[in-house]
């Protein structure tokens, strides 16, 4: 079966997620650097030169992760975000 005719992934389960100061978010344990760009958030692991582009403008969000990218569901940066949005953190 191709990629292109692949069924999407199963919905990842909610992350677990903490801001543990301005601009720093924990997903799952890991620690990420979280800045406003044009459109969204650009989120970027601890040590990491590849950051992901959670893109905010209307619906439905998308982020640039391969999980959300190349399995067409939601990702926990996505998730995380969004969970961080509806409690007025983000």
């Amino acid at each position: 079966m191709s990629l292109l005719h692949r069924k999407p992934a199963p919905p990842v389960s909610p992350p677990q997620w903490a801001w543990v100061e301005d601009g720093l978010l924990e997903i799952n344990g890991t620690l990420y650097s979280v800045r406003a760009i044009h459109g969204g958030y650009e989120l970027r692991k601890a040590g990491s030169a590849e950051p992901h582009h959670v893109h905010t403008e209307g619906e439905p969000w998308s982020c640039t992760c391969g999980d959300h990218v190349w399995r067409g569901r939601e990702c926990k940066h996505l998730l995380a975000l969004r969970a961080a949005f509806a409690e007025g953190r983000a």
